[in-house]
Parts: C-alpha cells; sequence; structure tokens
C-alpha cells in the first residue's frame, strides 16, 4: 500500500483553508447547468471553464463530521426560550434557525456560498451572549449558557473556514482560539473547547512554532473529559466523543517516529516495523473496543455519518496491521476475527436506493474507497480489489482533482495500481 496512509489525510486536506473561484465560485453550478444547454460554440466553451468552476467548488465543500454542529441542532429552542428578554430571544431564534438550516445538514456541510448567512448567525447569536453577560440578569440554566457560547463561537469556526484571505483567516482563528480559551477556563470539564482548540491548531492556525504540539495538547484533554463531560449529559452516545476517539487514533500514527530509508540498517528497519504495528494495535484498540456496531445511535445524519467513519478507521487499522505483516488475531481479544473483519468490511459498501444491494458503487467518499480497496487486496480478493481500483480512479476523475498537483490523491492511486495483484496488499513502503 505505500507509505502507511490514514483516511484522515484526506479529510485534514479538505479541511485546510483553500482559495476558490471568486466571485463567481459559488454560483457556478447553477451557471453551468443553464449555459450547457444553449447550442452556439461560445456557450460550450463558457460552459466547459464553469464546469472546471463548479468542481473546484465542489471539492471546497467539509464533508467531514468534525466541522459538524455539535448542540446547535438539538437544543436551540430551549436555549431561546431560556433568554428572559424576548426581543434578543427571538433574535437568538433567528440565530439558530439561520445556523441549523446551513450547518445542520449533513448533505450541506461547510459550504462558501453560505457566508453570509455564517456571519448573520454570528451577529444574532452575539446577541444572546451579551445580554448574558450584561443584563444583570442571573440565567439559572449553566448548560444553556455555555452552549450558547459555544454555538456563537461554532458560527466564527464555519465562517473562518470559508474566509478567502489567508492574513483574515489567521486572524479569526486567533480571535476564536481566545474565546475558546476563556470557554475552558470557565467551563474546565467541557471537552468540546478542547475538541475545537484542537481543530483549529492543527487546521486553521498552523504558523507558531508550538502549533503541533497544542492541538495534541487539546485533543489529550478533549478525550481525557469527554468521558465525564457534563454537558454532554443529555446525550451520553454523542457522536462527538466517537469522533475525538478517531482523531486520537490516528494522533498515535501519526506519532510514529520517520520511516527508515533503503540506507538504513536492518535492524534500523525491524526496529521501525516493531513500533509501527505496536501503534498500530493501540490505534485499533482505541478504535474498536467499547464500540458496538450494532448498538451504535442512527438518531440523524450526523450519528450515521460518524458510524460510518469509525468503521472506516478500525477496518483500515485492521488492513494496515495485515499489510505490516501483523495477524489479525493479534489486534484484539477472540472477538475480532478475519470473519468479523469482512463483516465490518461489508458495512462500508452502501445499500442501493434501487434494490438494496451493497456495492461500492454506491460509496461516495474517496477515502472509504480507498479502505475498502486496500482491505480488499490485504484479503486477497483480486476482483472485488480491481472493482474498487475502477471506482476510486472513476471519483478522482469525476471530482476534477489533478494527480500531478496533489501528492495526497498520488498516493491513494499508487495504492490502487497495486489491488489488482494476487499477493494481496504490499507492505508500508521504506522510503528511498
Amino acid at each position: 500500500m505505500g507509505i502507511p496512509f490514514i483516511e484522515s489525510k484526506i479529510d485534514r486536506k479538505k479541511n485546510s483553508v483553500q482559495p476558490y473561484p471568486q466571485p463567481l465560485g459559488p454560483f457556478a453550478p447553477e451557471l453551468y447547468s443553464q449555459i450547457s444547454k444553449a447550442p452556439d460554440k461560445v456557450s460550450v466553451l463558457v460552459a466547459v471553464e464553469l464546469q472546471t468552476i463548479a468542481r473546484s467548488v465542489q471539492r471546497h465543500k467539509q464533508w467531514e463530521v468534525i466541522y459538524a454542529p455539535v448542540w446547535a441542532t438539538y437544543r436551540h429552542e430551549a436555549i431561546s426560550a431560556g433568554i428572559a428578554d424576548t426581543t434578543i430571544g427571538d433574535k437568538v431564534r433567528q440565530g439558530y434557525r439561520l445556523l441549523t438550516s446551513v450547518a445542520g445538514s449533513h448533505q450541506t456541510g461547510v459550504d462558501p456560498v453560505h457566508r453570509r448567512a455564517y456571519r448573520h448567525a454570528s451577529k444574532l447569536l452575539e446577541m444572546g451572549v451579551h445580554w448574558a453577560a450584561t443584563s444583570g440578569v442571573t440565567w439559572e440554566d449553566r448548560l444553556s449558557r455555555f452552549q450558547l457560547r459555544m454555538d456563537w463561537c461554532y458560527a466564527n469556526l464555519l465562517l473562518c473556514l470559508v474566509t478567502i484571505q489567508p492574513e483574515d483567516c489567521r486572524e479569526r482563528a486567533k480571535a476564536l482560539i481566545l474565546e475558546y480559551e476563556r470557554l475552558t477556563d470557565d467551563y474546565p470539564q467541557a471537552c468540546i473547547p478542547h475538541f475545537r482548540l484542537h481543530l483549529i491548531y492543527e487546521n486553521l492556525y498552523q504558523q507558531e512554532a508550538d502549533s503541533k504540539s497544542k492541538a495534541l495538547a487539546h485533543l489529550d484533554a478533549a478525550l481525557l473529559l469527554s468521558k465525564s463531560d457534563p454537558f454532554l449529559v443529555e446525550h451520553p452516545d454523542h457522536w462527538v466523543k466517537s469522533t475525538i476517539i478517531r482523531r486520537y487514533a490516528v494522533s498515535i500514527l501519526e506519532g510514529a517516529s520517520k520511516m527508515p530509508t533503503s540506507g538504513d540498517t536492518v535492524d534500523t528497519k525491524s526496529a521501525w516495523m516493531a513500533e509501527y504495528r505496536e501503534r498500530l494495535c493501540r490505534a485499533f484498540a482505541l478504535v474498536y473496543n467499547d464500540f458496538d456496531v450494532h448498538r451504535f445511535p442512527e438518531a440523524d445524519p450526523f450519528y450515521k455519518l460518524e458510524k460510518q467513519r469509525r468503521i472506516n478507521n478500525i477496518v483500515y487499522f485492521a488492513t494496515l496491521y495485515l499489510a505490516a505483516g501483523g495477524e489479525i488475531v493479534s489486534l484484539a481479544d477472540s472477538s475480532f476475527t478475519k470473519d468479523r473483519f469482512r463483516i465490518y468490511l461489508g458495512l462500508l459498501l452502501q445499500p442501493s436506493e434501487i434494490d438494496n444491494r451493497r456495492q461500492i458503487e454506491n460509496v461516495r467518499a474517496i477515502g472509504i474507497v480507498h479502505t475498502i480497496g486496500c482491505a480488499y487486496s490485504a484479503l486477497g480478493e483480486v476482483d472485488n480489489a480491481s472493482r474498487a481500483a475502477q471506482w476510486l480512479i472513476q471519483l478522482i476523475v469525476d471530482s476534477g482533482v489533478d494527480p500531478a498537483s496533489d501528492q495526497q490523491v498520488m498516493d491513494v492511486l499508487s495504492d490502487a495500481v497495486t489491488w489488482g495483484r494476487p499477493q494481496g496488499a504490499a507492505m508500508p513502503a521504506v522510503a528511498g
């Protein structure tokens, strides 16, 4: 499989702030659908360019659950109703309705076209935050006060994600860091402020020398606090707890020492492989243990998306372990066998809307198709692996990404080339 690839690498690349065509970009899909119907040659040329722009905008959208709303879709009515000033309460209610309509949809993702909505929602929610801080009225509902501040920050986080100019993005991220740090001081038992700080330091505020260490420190705190967070008491199985676990598991692998080169000694290579397998075991145990695939809630699309991501990590870590020369039985207790491995792999295949058959062509996420192909290859199922490779290539072509200018996509394609070989998945390559 080449250098070990973790699904979140593609996600994290998508989550970075990248420029996209302006001001035409957000409207390109609609314009393309209209102009492409015109018969003249000029319209055809314009339509081709619009299609390219539309693909660029589509790639900019954020589909990872890490940027989904933690509370806004669940408690906004209770929060708005708790504000004694009914005028302010109505404004906050409007802000929540706007925020949940553009950010509370699994289908929407984080989309640049909603920049104005994010900004307006932020201003409306800020009215409630300001009222709670200055009105002198005692608001007994500590949970609502906390969540209102968090959702105001969340609206600003979305706005930061779609900020075009790097310097503007940096300033927004810096202000967010200060506000989230105040929240960690005011609510030291809450895990979500630390989780948001982790994401900001990792994806939006990377210029500082200690950004990486701060990102990891906040992720450590988020994982520790998530086990007894009083602000998640109404949702003890909240999907965000699983998301934090997945992010932490990835950090275990990313903490491995640098891969040895072809010039290193056999002992050096063996020591690295032993460390790598040990880290894989720890990462796998974290995502597999205490996860019941049949009991994990599916209350809304965010729960369903997180469940799919969790299964994806389980399958991928097991696949990497096989490719590194490990045995499935060494990964966890006797409950995880090759048969169970195949069951989890089958759950990644999406059912057809027509006949409910599960097949890879129903899977649209490139990272998950990559996982499926790697797993089939590791299991020696050559035909299924070849089918996954063909579908992965088709998805990349449809996305408009140029592999020559995108190293992450090139790595995925390099893996796909090996999937049809009868010897199964290769061990992680040694960097030359």
